[in-house]
Parts: C-alpha cells; sequence; structure tokens
C-alpha cells in the first residue's frame, strides 16, 4: 500500500470515489456494488484501493466470498454519504439560486407605503414564489 499524504496535507478524493466507499459499505459486495454506480468490479476494486492508499488505512477486510467493513471504512463511509448528502443540498440551492427561485430583495418604506402597496407586494411575491421567505 502506497504512503498515505504528509501529516498535514489533507487526501483529496473526488465525488466518484466517495460514491464508491458508501456502494461498498452499504453493499458488503463488490459485484453488488459495482451496479449501483454502473461500473465493472475490477474498476470498482482500483478505486477503493486507490482510496485506501490515499487515506493509509483498509476501508474494507476482503476474503474470497466475503467483504467485511473495517472500523475506519464505518467512519469513512459514513462521512462519504454525509459529505455527498451536503453535495447535493448545495448543489440543488445554487440551482435555485440561478433559476432565481432564491435570492433577497430588500426594500424599506415608510409606514404609511408600507400597509398598502408593500403588503399587497408581499403577498404576491408568496403566492409566485412559494420558496420565498418574507421578513415583516
Amino acid at each position: 500500500m502506497p504512503k498515505p499524504p504528509p501529516h498535514g496535507c489533507p487526501p483529496e478524493l473526488s465525488t466518484w470515489q466517495l460514491r464508491a466507499v458508501v456502494a461498498v459499505a452499504e453493499n458488503l459486495s463488490f459485484i453488488g456494488a459495482a451496479m449501483e454506480p454502473k461500473t465493472s468490479q475490477p474498476a470498482l476494486t482500483r478505486t477503493i484501493l486507490q482510496v485506501e492508499a490515499i487515506l493509509g488505512v483498509a476501508l474494507f477486510s476482503r476474503s474470497p466470498r466475503q467483504v467485511s467493513v473495517t472500523p475506519a471504512g464505518r467512519e469513512c463511509a459514513a462521512l462519504a454519504a454525509r459529505l455527498l448528502t451536503e453535495m447535493r443540498r448545495g448543489l440543488a440551492a445554487m440551482r435555485d439560486l440561478a433559476d432565481q427561485r432564491r435570492g433577497q430583495v430588500n426594500i424599506a418604506s415608510i409606514t404609511s407605503l408600507d400597509q398598502g402597496v408593500l403588503a399587497a407586494l408581499r403577498l404576491a411575491l408568496r403566492s409566485r414564489r412559494p420558496m420565498r421567505k418574507t421578513e415583516e
């Protein structure tokens, strides 16, 4: 197994590598996990070996008929799943911003104007863009 990165230098893993770790941990099988991301079992095995080399720790124990997750593998798979979820959420938020489903509009007014015109404007905004928050 190659040496892990020097201390203080964080390892870099791709989303593909993170998905591979999660898939093997969930399926407890390289063959079954290869079906999830639709890749070949040898390619998935190489990916997991790369991740283990990058991290410097075995994530899975392998025997001819069985795969089990090591304690480091359980922790890594849980972290990978959380990172992938957060990445999906972040990308969805960016799409919402790009589609103008999210954003911020600041309006200041005098009290008398706020009673009629701005109240109607807030109602119209809420009906057109239900995901938007308005603050009074």
